[in-house]
């Protein structure tokens, strides 16, 4: 019975260390919103079109800070005052929250994504990209795409291979892999005649299949969380769960 106090009173002091550690890191969430948020003025003017989204995640700095000081002080109390229902409701909370949190981020951002793609597809294209027959990682991640999504150049098809590494090298116009058949003669680097590479540009097919991801892990996450709050107001309302929570009490009272 000793080990098992003693095992207890360890536990105890390590959730209440937690706690504190979580409501230190909320309050510093809450700092790093709030700077950002007043100094938002200075970062207009060095991020540009990144403004917008700074702001938002100065907004979701506040509001993550804010719970997880709440969630902090909540169960150092619990655990301090050893209240079994508080310590069971925060971790579960912990585990809505970061949920939560995640979700909101997922689909705050999805539209920076998109800006990022944009500004480091075209350049890695540009001046990185070597041809179907290179074995580096960026002429590799390219040749993918275009075969896996049946597009050609970036924005503008094969007019984003002028003037690029690619085509200085070579002295093709388009890599060989844009032809919607790849083994006729036509497909020579060169010919342009309608019909004979693909029409569509890689970035708009990129960044549906990045939407779409990202649609599909924010609503998965919601629909998590929806169920997490079912299942415990649920467990909360049975009777065993009074009857497992009085035991547990009685065991560490004897």
């Amino acid at each position: 019975m000793a080990r098992i106090e003693k095992l207890y009173h360890c536990l105890r002091v390590l959730m209440m260390a937690l706690c504190g550690i979580i409501f230190l890191s909320g309050f510093a969430f809450l700092g790093f919103g709030a700077w950002m948020k007043h100094d938002s003025f200075y970062y207009a003017k060095v991020t540009g079109l990144f403004f917008e989204h700074l702001v938002n995640l100065a907004y979701i700095c506040l509001g993550m800070g804010a719970l997880l000081c709440l969630v902090g002080i909540t169960g150092f109390c619990a655990a301090m005052k050893e209240n079994w229902c508080l310590i069971t409701l925060v971790s579960v909370h912990m585990l809505f929250c970061t949920k939560i949190f995640g979700t909101i981020f997922v689909f705050a951002y999805r539209d920076l994504s998109v800006v990022i793609v944009r500004d480091v597809g075209k350049k890695s294209l540009q001046t990185a990209y070597m041809g179907p027959a290179a074995t580096d990682p960026v002429s590799t991640v390219w040749n993918t795409i275009i075969t896996t999504y049946e597009c050609c150049g970036f924005e503008n098809s094969i007019v984003d291979f002028e003037k690029s590494v690619f085509s200085t090298t070579t002295g093709l116009k388009y890599p060989k892999i844009c032809c919607v058949d790849k083994n006729s003669n036509k497909c020579n680097g060169t010919n342009t005649a309608e019909g004979l590479v693909y029409p569509e540009s890689c970035f708009g097919k990129l960044t549906d299949g990045i939407q779409e991801k990202f649609f599909v892990i924010g609503s998965t996450t919601a629909a998590i969380c929806v169920a997490e709050v079912r299942v415990w107001y649920m467990c909360s309302a049975c009777p065993w769960s009074l009857e497992i929570s009085s035991l547990f009490a009685t065991i560490i009272s004897e």
